[in-house]
């Protein structure tokens, strides 16, 4: 995860989200409402505080896949396509390969 937060923050292309700030908190207690057991057992040696690593980035309405499942008018495909192909090309250029290129990780802005 340190790793591609610093490949993030070294990124600067219109066609590619962009990264603000990272911050990282401790959690003591249980992580949500359905890991009752988490922090209740004291019978062990007491468990570490949970580290939970934010990321802070350009806001963005959804994916690719969301919206090319709602059914509102044609899509530009071509725009969208050529924008794709803009911001992969800058990363290849940097010597980075994106490893995980779908529709879910297609972040659209306005």
């Amino acid at each position: 995860m340190v790793r591609e937060v610093k490949i993030l923050a070294e990124l600067n292309h219109s066609n590619v989200v962009c990264y603000h700030q990272t911050w990282i908190e401790d959690i003591d207690g249980p992580l949500s409402a359905d890991d009752e057991s988490y922090g209740t057992d004291t019978s062990g040696p007491p468990r570490p505080p949970t580290k939970i690593l934010y990321l802070a980035m350009e806001f963005c309405h959804g994916t690719l896949e969301r919206f090319i499942e709602i059914p509102l008018q044609p899509i530009p495909i071509e725009k969208y396509f050529t924008q794709m192909v803009l911001g992969l090309t800058y990363i290849h250029e940097k010597g980075i390969i994106h490893r995980d290129l779908s529709k879910q990780n297609i972040l659209l802005d306005s």
